[in-house]
């Protein structure tokens, strides 16, 4: 069982960091005492959190397109924003 100062240094994070995680629910621990207690943290759980903070593998994605907003009518949107007091400097270039 790891105490929080030494969890911390293991992770190279602040021991407050680790405190976070406990509170969150996102790393494993035990509380011992009477009152705030003292905090131990499993070797184990260690390893599952940092298993769990890897990035999963990329996925590609389909290549995004300029012309993603095709239902926005740029003549509509203008007017709307002047209606509400939007200062435009200039028509933005088509």
């Amino acid at each position: 069982m790891l105490t929080v100062k030494r969890a911390a240094e293991i992770l190279n994070v602040s021991p407050g960091l680790v405190y976070a995680l406990c509170a969150q629910g996102k790393l494993e621990h035990e509380r011992y005492g009477i009152g705030r207690g003292t905090i131990r943290i499993p070797e184990s759980a260690l390893a599952d959190f940092r298993a769990g903070a890897r990035p999963a593998t990329h996925v590609k994605s389909a290549p995004r397109t300029s012309a993603s907003f095709k239902h926005l009518d740029r003549e509509r949107l203008m007017r709307a924003w002047r209606d509400r007091g939007v200062e435009l400097p200039s028509a933005p270039p088509r």
